[in-house]
C-alpha cells in the first residue's frame, strides 16, 4: 500500500472513531489502527496524526513518543466539513434570513412567524 493510501484509510479510521466518541475526547493509539507495529506504520499512524493536527482538523492534548495521543477530538471546521456540525453549534438566521424566506414561501403561518421574530428581537434591543 503507498503512503497515500495508507495516510487516507488512517484518515477515514482516525474520523470515524472521533466521530463516534464525540463530544468526548479519545485516546488513539498506533494499535488500534495499524495491523502489526513496525517502525513504517507507526511513523505514517504519526505523521497522519500531526498533519490533522497542523491542519486543524483536529487536535490533541498529549502524546507520547510510541504512537499514543490523548485527548484528541475533532475541530468545528472538521465538523462542519463531515457535515456533522451539532445543532447546537449552528448559527441561527438573521431577522433578514427570516424575512426574505417568509417572503419566498408566502404564508400565512411564515408571515406569522416571522413578525414574532421581529418583535421578539425588538423587545430583546430595547431591553439592553
Amino acid at each position: 500500500m503507498s503512503n497515500m493510501a495508507d495516510f487516507n484509510r488512517l484518515t477515514v479510521l482516525i474520523f470515524g472513531r472521533l466521530l463516534e466518541d464525540f463530544p468526548k475526547p479519545s485516546s488513539l493509539t498506533v494499535d488500534g489502527f495499524q495491523d502489526s507495529n513496525n517502525h513504517v506504520e507507526l511513523q505514517i499512524f504519526r505523521e497522519t496524526i500531526i498533519f490533522l493536527q497542523d491542519n486543524d482538523f483536529l487536535e490533541f492534548r498529549t502524546a507520547t513518543g510510541t504512537g499514543s495521543y490523548h485527548g484528541v477530538k475533532l475541530t468545528l471546521k472538521t465538523l462542519n466539513i463531515l457535515n456533522q456540525t451539532p445543532d447546537a453549534l449552528r448559527p441561527s438566521p438573521t431577522v433578514r434570513e427570516k424575512l426574505v424566506s417568509a417572503i419566498k414561501i408566502g404564508t400565512k403561518e411564515a408571515f406569522k412567524e416571522t413578525v414574532k421574530v421581529i418583535v421578539g428581537e425588538a423587545i430583546k434591543s430595547f431591553s439592553k
